[in-house]
């Protein structure tokens, strides 16, 4: 007797399946199926993340420019973190699943800048991991 184990990659999150098991000795002899089960495949929660997320300080505007590339297609939200340098990263804000741009224009004195990240909060409850963060800094110059 040899145990196996069986993971189905093509399974989609939310479907039901139905699956059984059938024995075939070397003689070819079949057991038949047997203790079939239905199951419905999990959802871990967990969906991609944004890419190339980059930013700058726009010195007209007086504002950090945030933008992003995103292509999965359905309801979601994009939530917007910034941190000082090496500090905790906080909510500022959030745009719809439609922008992949966000301007923070609610600026507190900070000479060297920030750390932006951004993650994806899907409609059915589903998330992304918060994405590396990308420094943003003031430019220098006039």
């Amino acid at each position: 007797f040899k145990a196996s184990t069986f993971l189905d990659t093509s399974a989609r999150r939310g479907q039901t399946y139905r699956y059984a098991l059938e024995a075939v000795d070397d003689a070819g002899l079949s057991s038949g199926t047997v203790n079939a089960i239905t199951v419905v495949a999990a959802d871990n929660g967990l969906r991609p993340g944004v890419n190339r997320l980059n930013g700058q300080y726009d010195k007209v505007r007086k504002q950090f420019s945030l933008a992003w590339e995103y292509k999965p297609q359905g309801r979601y939200n994009f939530v917007i973190y910034r941190a000082s340098t090496g500090g905790t990263p906080e909510t500022i804000g959030q745009v719809s699943g439609a922008e992949r741009t966000f301007a923070d224009l609610s600026l507190v004195s900070q000479k060297d800048g920030f750390e932006y990240s951004v993650k994806v909060i899907w409609a059915d409850g589903g998330e992304s991991d918060l994405s590396e963060p990308v420094a943003v800094r003031f430019t220098k110059g006039k």
